[in-house]
């Protein structure tokens, strides 16, 4: 056997294996950029100045989730409307989420002074 014999049998025992399995590997998907937002917790009132707080959130794929400061996902998502902004949403979720809280409904209400004619 020569050595053009040799190299046809090595080629045909290459063309009978498998190819080896090719992997793909993609890049992590980013993190997604954390905004803020001031909600207002309770409107002023005479002396007292009121209260807003922040609220974190982040926009992927259209939908606003709600986080903490560090990202972390705190409640239900939403997907954004046609006309409506991702801070809105996200104001919107926590009203959403201090209107569910029972608590909220046995607070004081305090209404301004009246008179009567």
């Amino acid at each position: 056997m020569g050595w053009l014999d040799e190299i046809r049998k090595a080629a045909s025992q290459k063309a009978n294996e498998e190819p080896p399995k090719v992997i793909i590997k993609t890049a992590p998907k980013p993190k997604p950029k954390i905004q803020c937002a001031f909600a207002q917790v309770r409107p002023s009132n005479g002396n007292d100045p009121g209260q807003v707080e922040e609220v974190y959130f982040y926009v992927e794929d259209n939908t606003v989730f709600v986080s903490d400061s560090a990202g972390e996902p705190l409640g239900p998502s939403h997907r954004l409307g046609l006309a409506e902004t991702p801070a809105q949403a996200a104001l919107f979720l926590t009203a959403k989420d201090r209107r569910d809280d029972k608590r909220e409904f046995l607070r004081p209400l305090i209404y301004g002074r009246a008179s009567i004619a």
